[in-house]
This record gives C-alpha cells, structure tokens and sequence, in this order.
C-alpha cells in the first residue's frame, strides 16, 4: 500500500500569498519603526531627570554669553553673600539661596546649575500654567510669561505623560506588524525579515552614534555675543545641547539597529546549522522487479 503524501504537501506547502503579505507588512513594520523611533526618543529625554538636565543646562548656556564655566556675574553674588552670609536670586519666580559654603565649594557652572536646576525642576512638575498660578501673577504678567515659555513646553511632565501614549500607539501597532511579517514569513525568514526591517528603519544609528560620540561635554555658551549670524548663533546652540539630546536618539536607534543584526545573525546561524544537519542524501538505486 502506497502512502498518498499530495495531500499532506498540499496542506504543508506555504500558501502563495504569503509572500506578498510579508513584504506589505514588512514595508508598513519598517515606516511605523521610522516613525516610532523619534518619538520614543524624545519621550526617554523628556522623563524627569534628563529634562531637567537639558533645561537647566540650556538655560545657563543662553544667559551666560561668556561660557558656563566663567565667574562672569558670579562675583556680585559672592559679594552680596559674603556680606550677608546668604542671598537670594528668582528665575522665573522660584527663589533660590546661596550660602557662603556654596561659594568657597561649587563651581560657576554648579552654580549656575542650580539656580536654573530649581527653576526647571519647578517648571517640569508645574508646566507654565501651573508655575503662573503658583506664583499669584497678574493677567498680563502670566501670559508673558506662558508665552515667553513655550518654547520650553516640552520639559514638563504633561508633554512627557502625552508622548508616553503616542509612543504605547505606536508601539501597539509595530508589534502587530511584526507579528504579521513572522506569521508571513518563512522557516529562517521568520528572524531574518523581522531583522532586517528594523535594520532599515533605524538606518541613522551609525551616524547619530558618530555624532553623540564628537559631542560628549557641554561646554561654552549657547548664545555668544561674537555671533556674526543667526545661522551661526543656531549652529551654536545646537553644538551646546547636542550632548543632552544624543545621547538619548542615538541610544534608541542603536538598540533598534543591534536587534535587527542580531536577529539577522541568529537566522544565519541557524540557517547554516539546518544545512548541516539535513544534507541531502543521495537516492537508492532502482532495482528491476
């Protein structure tokens, strides 16, 4: 009796769609990764501690014209404490107090830092709206205020909590294509395309790591008097935040991009072990009845 297998490979053999729904949801995988990798990003920067930091940062550096490391400005407090034993200044209405100690053991850009690490801790607990209403300011003066802070909006834990969601969408509908492209996809394929989306989609690790690797230290000043342009005054202030903001896209790119090599390598692997283990063996001859 012969065993009829046509049937059997007619329900194993894979069906000839498949691979067109493979690569649609493989190009969708790789634009929704695209799209989901900036806000991911900007959503690890504006968590508390590095958006307090960047702030902070980026406020000392576009009021001191003569670097964050100078005593330019901090002399006439250490005077006022000196004479007092303490003083006080207000950012944006938080005050903040400076002793004697502070001076004789923190640097200028400690300093600064926490003079404007007051202010931004405030800010991004509070936002505008709220830091105005703390404060008791009039119509005008809140409004001035909110204006003059929008562009500061994004440190704050409302703008963090809201891409918080955009980024649990995104991520909800990147995991149902993925589960679509290894659903589609074939034996070894089902790590290789998956792999090989997110390779793509994250193609700018290598050149926001290079770039995250040139700019390590915040140094000199975000708006120097010296400069000659508005597309020179741009240029700097970028060069001044970029080591706060980096940091934090190259490290999301990057881990994307390594999965998608590993996934890769662990096809290849496998792929490679699968040829080893099933080498074709050669037929028996026919014999005669």
């Amino acid at each position: 009796m012969k065993l009829n297998t046509s049937a059997l490979t007619a329900v194993t053999k894979r069906q000839y769609w498949h691979k067109d729904a493979k690569w649609i949801c493989a190009i969708l995988l790789v634009i929704f990764i695209g799209i989901s990798l900036p806000f991911v990003s900007l959503y690890r920067l504006t968590a508390k501690a590095p958006a307090t930091k960047a702030l902070s940062y980026t406020l000392a550096g576009l009021t001191s014209p003569d670097g964050i490391d100078s005593t330019s400005g901090i002399d006439d407090l250490r005077q006022k404490a000196a004479a007092t034993g303490s003083t006080q200044v207000y950012i944006g209405g938080v005050p903040v107090t400076f002793t004697t100690q502070d001076f004789s053991s923190l640097s200028p850009r400690e300093l600064r830092l926490k003079v404007f690490g007051s202010f931004a801790s405030e800010f991004y607990n509070k936002g505008a709206a709220g830091l105005v209403k703390s404060q008791g300011l009039n119509d005008d003066a809140a409004q001035q205020f909110q204006k003059n802070s929008s562009t500061i909006a994004l440190f704050t834990r409302s703008a963090h909590q809201h891409l918080g969601k955009i980024v649990s969408a995104l991520t909800a509908i990147d995991l149902m294509l993925l589960a679509a492209v290894v659903m589609f996809s074939y034996r070894f394929g089902r790590l290789a395309s998956p792999g090989l989306a997110l390779m793509i989609a994250s193609f700018l690790a290598l050149p926001l790591a290079a770039l995250a690797a040139s700019h390590q230290t915040v140094t000199g000043t975000a708006r120097p008097e010296s400069a000659t342009s508005n597309v020179s005054a741009v240029g700097n202030f970028i060069s001044f935040v970029a080591p706060l903001v980096l940091p934090y896209f190259s490290g999301t790119y990057m881990f994307t991009f390594l999965s998608g090599v590993l996934l890769l390598a662990a096809a290849g692997v496998g792929l490679f072990i699968y040829k080893l283990t099933h080498k074709s063996q050669p037929k028996p001859p026919e014999t005669k009845a």
